[in-house]
């Protein structure tokens, strides 16, 4: 049987020329297609929009970022914002509406919002230090 997947329908492209908005709830990809690293922005999708919910990305969705040449490796970074419309709205601890650089040891970068005006953003291959303990 064939094997679908609804990231090829959900995916931009970006060529990291200029500022990306994700404007769309539904997408859940993002593949850097750029040869050469240019910093620039990406702004997440709305989260507390009341006048219609259904343009908001709500909790438990995620967004991956890929990054195919490795751009974002050796320091290099991308800066992440939430929507300027959501007031409040902060990225991994940081002060909220405040962009946070970003870069990826891996090639991907995660960003779940978890539903309390709080986008988390990290590398998957990245674990924390500690864990449990015997």
């Amino acid at each position: 049987m064939a094997e679908f997947s609804n990231i090829g329908l959900t995916n931009i492209d970006w060529d990291l020329t200029s500022t990306l908005a994700i404007t769309e709830p539904n997408i859940n990809s993002v593949t850097i297609t750029a040869s050469t690293f240019q910093s620039n922005t990406l702004t997440l999708p709305r989260v507390t929009d009341t006048t219609d919910p259904d343009n908001n990305f709500y909790h438990g969705h995620t967004i991956v970022i890929r990054d195919p040449n490795g751009l974002l490796v050796g320091g290099n970074q991308i800066d992440i914002i939430p929507d300027s419309a959501d007031a409040g709205v902060g990225i991994n601890g940081n002060t909220a509406n405040q962009a946070v650089g970003f870069g990826t040891t891996s090639g991907i970068l995660n960003i779940q919002y978890s539903g309390y005006d709080y986008f988390i953003i990290y590398d998957p291959s990245i674990t924390a230090t500690g864990g449990p303990q015997g």
